[in-house]
Order: C-alpha cells, then sequence, then structure tokens
C-alpha cells in the first residue's frame, strides 16, 4: 500500500505508491469527464492516511465496488478480498510550463533498494509524448514526490501535479537481450 514519508504544505513524498484504475499519462479523452489532453493517474491511500491528507487539503475520495450484474454479485461474495473499498486520490501530470521529472529503471529483481542504478537499467522521459508509455508498463514498484499548491480561490481542494517518479518496471528479457 501507497507510504507517505513526508507531506507538507508544498509537496507529499510517497514510497511504494498503488496505483489504481486506468493509469492516463498519455492524455486520451475517456469518456465524458476527460477532456484531450488531460493526464493523470489516480493513488491508493491506506485508510489510517486519509485524515492526515485531508488535513492538508487532498481530495480523497471511497471507491466501493458494487455489482451491476447477478454474476457478478456471486464473484463478489467469492472473493470478497478483491472487491474491498479502497480510498485514493488524482493526481494531474501536469506538462504545460514544464515535465515532471521521470526516471524508468528495468529492474530484473535483483536490484536491491540501495544498490546503484546503471545507466543502461533507466531510462530518462524527456517529452509528453513518452509519458504515455507509462500506461501500459507493469509497474513493480514507483516512488514519487508530488507538488502540492493550495486550492484555487473558487475551489476547496489542494491541487496535486506530479513533479518526479522512479518508476521500476518489470524487466523484458527481450530488451535486456536487443538493448532496448
Amino acid at each position: 500500500m501507497t507510504q507517505i514519508t513526508q507531506i507538507s504544505n508544498s509537496q507529499l513524498i510517497l514510497e511504494d505508491v498503488q496505483f489504481v484504475f486506468a493509469r492516463n499519462f498519455s492524455g486520451r479523452p475517456e469518456g465524458k469527464y476527460n477532456r484531450a489532453g488531460d493526464r493523470y493517474f489516480n493513488v491508493a491511500v491506506n485508510p489510517d492516511d486519509v485524515e492526515l491528507l485531508q488535513q492538508y487539503g487532498v481530495n480523497v475520495k471511497l471507491y466501493e465496488p458494487k455489482a451491476s450484474t447477478p454474476e457478478q454479485e456471486l464473484k463478489m461474495q467469492e472473493n470478497p478480498d478483491m472487491y474491498t473499498p479502497t480510498y485514493f486520490f488524482k493526481v494531474r501530470v501536469y506538462t504545460q510550463f514544464s515535465m515532471p521529472s521521470v526516471a524508468i529503471i528495468y529492474d530484473d529483481g535483483a536490484l536491491g533498494t540501495d544498490d546503484l542504478v546503471e545507466s543502461h537499467e533507466r531510462t530518462y522521459l524527456t517529452n509528453e509524448d513518452q509519458l504515455g508509455m507509462l500506461d501500459d508498463m507493469e509497474i513493480a514498484a514507483c516512488d514519487m514526490t508530488i507538488a502540492r499548491r493550495d486550492p484555487s480561490p473558487d475551489g476547496q481542494y489542494a491541487r496535486l501535479n506530479l513533479k518526479n517518479a522512479y518508476v521500476h518496471v518489470v524487466d523484458n528479457p527481450l530488451r535486456r537481450k536487443y538493448g532496448f
């Protein structure tokens, strides 16, 4: 579960980030609620941290799965641990004035938490178009810093923008073989 390692009026530092729902780093339009170009993702939150986040103006929401068909109701009864309520908040990936710093680290499982990451094991995303790669990657672990801005005069919640992220993706043996 996502761990808050530091929180202040200007930023949040999160480790072992757990994403919920589909990530939208590419800015694709989705239904009637997401305009083309809006990039974001949702972070699952430990229920014990909800009150702390709300004190800093974070809009924490609760997702409670509901069955829409009798078959789904049966699945929910058979696997109740897969359908537990989840607290989450939304983070924007704002690229209008500057790019968040994102490093992709290819992890074959041998890297320790304090090991030096070699240059061939990492990639830095340098433009907006590359951010879309994160939508489809199998993420093993992610640590990030989120910039927190006070609410706008007509808003009631703090605005959260991705500042930087270190994303460990599950490595593909073919990528290692061919050097991509």
